[in-house]
């Protein structure tokens, strides 16, 4: 295991992802810009989870404002996702058209 910090100036994005990849990678990586923190759980260099402390760049409020899912079922997969300790991009799969 190992633990890196620093800044992203200097390195393109893709190429920090890339690298995570070819290591074959484990943990969490964090990216913050002003107020914002983005993560990425990378297992075995793949990226499994990502998350935004900025509520428009999160999957549910993308999937709102795109008109994909209705308001009332996201709620609910939400809810079931938080309750159950499931996934919520399963849920999300189970219970609606997406």
């Amino acid at each position: 295991m190992f633990a890196l910090s620093g800044t992203v100036d200097r390195l393109h994005l893709g190429d920090l992802f890339e690298w995570l990849n070819l290591s074959r990678a484990t943990g969490r990586l964090l990216l913050t810009a002003g107020a914002v923190t983005r993560a990425f759980d990378l297992v075995k260099g793949k990226v499994a989870f990502a998350s935004s402390s900025r509520a428009a760049e999160r999957l549910a409020s993308w999937l709102l404002r795109k008109g994909v899912v209705q308001r009332d079922k996201l709620l609910r997969a939400l809810a079931v996702s938080q309750t159950q300790g499931e996934p919520f991009t399963m849920v999300l799969e189970e219970d609606t058209d997406v």
